[in-house]
């Protein structure tokens, strides 16, 4: 399969390394309006262009990867499926509703697929958090808290990304992937949505707070701040279930720390995590409460001890011991980054191959979380 990479920048020579371990592909040309970049295009032996829509006639080119600023996103995906090329877009789907809904309206009168680039979607953590969400193993999902300290050095106050009209602002060209995974997750529609935010004295719009109410009562709150010095970028995550708290590092989680209250089927399921290390395990009798002082209420506690029985939410529950633990997951950042995107362009290829395919990323999914992400950034620059 002969891919088009239109958007050369930084993700875009980032997904031609990722790619170019694949067997079943190959990256044929690229589009950027650098000419650094079309010199390293053409030094790695693609065909490089100035302009994205020379790529999209290329009569050689079958796959066009969107990875452009966002305000390109509809045009290219759009011209790409009219030319009978199936498309990979890069989040966001687009900076407005009206731009998203002509890529899905293209698609659609191609019959051609077309997949949003979430790599989130294809981290091997993802799919087993799904798993404990649906399955109620841990009860019910009650909240999600992400916090993102990112780097501004490469962000100058002319680059696009301060551009509301080419960037939507964090929440959409940022945050979406992170909001897509709290979709995915949550059992139960959105019915509040607030946003807010703040800027430098020189206007750029540098920090966003994204809250959601879900109609079962589940509460997801996201942070994300461009202004930290690299050494200082982080992204923390924490998923609390009414028998386990869990807290993740990395925008592309590596590593991992939780909190569980098991029964033997519980805790079956936490060895299987990768590098699984037990730090602590105690009998629910032997395990610390203090959450009240000495003297104060025991009575109900002790009761709870014998019959390993708790209550969390007003749901009555059953375990043996309380486990804390971390897990690790082999790759670096990098490799397993990589490993999601060639995953992400894999599932894309298998519905090309096999019309009947679903798709682990669709586009319905990449407007979802724009249509979240606009609703927030609207409350935050309405203000109180």
């Amino acid at each position: 399969m002969r891919i088009g990479i239109a958007g050369y920048g930084g993700f875009g020579q980032f997904l031609h390394e990722a790619w170019r371990a694949l067997a079943e592909v190959e990256v044929l040309a690229v589009a950027t309006l650098s000419p650094q970049g079309r010199d390293l295009a053409v030094a790695r032996g693609v065909r490089a262009y100035s302009d994205w829509r020379s790529l999209v006639r290329d009569p050689e080119v079958e796959l066009v990867a969107v990875a452009t600023p966002p305000d390109l996103h509809a045009p290219v995906a759009c011209a790409a499926l009219r030319a009978g090329k199936p498309v990979l877009v890069e989040k966001p789907l687009a900076v407005n509703l009206s731009q998203a809904r002509r890529i899905l309206r293209a698609r659609d009168l191609s019959g051609l697929p077309a997949a949003i680039d979430y790599p989130l979607r294809f981290h091997p953590l993802t799919e087993r958090l799904h798993r404990w969400a649906r399955s109620g193993l841990w009860g019910p999902l009650r909240r999600i808290a992400i916090e993102n300290y990112a780097q501004d050095e490469a962000l100058g106050p002319e680059h696009w990304f301060w551009d509301l009209r080419r960037s939507g602002g964090i929440l959409v060209e940022h945050a979406v992937h992170f909001i897509d995974l709290a979709q995915a997750l949550a059992s139960a529609a959105p019915v509040r949505i607030r946003g807010l935010a703040a800027e430098r004295a020189t206007g750029e719009r540098d920090r966003m707070l994204l809250e959601v109410l879900y109609a079962d009562g589940m509460m997801m709150t996201q942070y994300h701040a461009f202004g930290r010095p690299g050494f200082f970028e982080r992204t923390s995550w924490r998923f609390v279930f009414d028998r386990l708290e869990l807290e993740l590092e990395g925008w592309i989680p590596l590593v991992g720390r939780l909190r569980a209250l098991v029964d033997p089927i519980a805790e079956r399921e936490l060895c299987s995590l990768p590098n699984w290390q037990v730090l602590r395990r105690s009998s629910i009798a032997e395990a610390e409460d203090n959450s009240r002082p000495p003297g104060w209420g025991q009575e109900g506690l002790a009761r709870r001890d014998a019959l390993h029985r708790l209550r969390v939410h007003g749901l009555p529950y059953a375990a043996e011991a309380l486990i804390e633990g971390t897990f690790a997951f082999p790759e670096s950042k990098a490799e397993l980054y990589a490993r999601c995107v060639q995953a992400a362009l894999l599932d894309l290829l298998q519905a090309m191959r096999m019309p009947g395919h679903t798709l682990r990323a669709p586009l319905e999914v990449g407007l979802d979380s724009l249509h979240l992400a606009l609703q927030a950034t609207r409350s935050a620059l309405q203000g109180p």
